[in-house]
């Protein structure tokens, strides 16, 4: 299992616990966040704090969950981002549509 969840009232946190998530880890990744958008459509959280980079399946994938997030009105941030994934984020622009937010503000979503 290379993610974890927690339910949390107002979100669920998706732990990524592998330190390289790539085109194998994708589809589970993809699996895992669509029954996430079954059982709490509004607020997902990716924590990357034991993940130091993502290909580009991975973060595709990403992108089609928000695709399908944004038709409930939902939202996905991502907290705990090493730099490697933060350069990546922001060369694709991706932190535009994402926001990264410190794990202290979680409570605030």
């Amino acid at each position: 299992m290379n993610f974890s969840r927690e339910v949390k009232s107002n979100y669920i946190l998706e732990k990524i616990l592998c330190p390289k998530a790539t085109l194998f880890e994708a589809e589970e990744m993809k699996s895992q966040l669509t029954e996430d958008l079954k059982s709490f459509p509004q607020n997902l959280v990716l924590d990357f704090d034991r993940c130091y980079y993502i290909d580009s399946v991975f973060l595709g994938n990403i992108i089609m969950i928000l695709k399908q997030m944004n038709s409930y009105g939902g939202k996905i941030y991502f907290t705990n981002v090493h730099s490697e994934i933060y350069n990546i984020l922001v060369n694709t622009g991706i932190d535009k549509i994402i926001k990264l937010i410190y794990e202290r503000e979680l409570n605030n979503l």
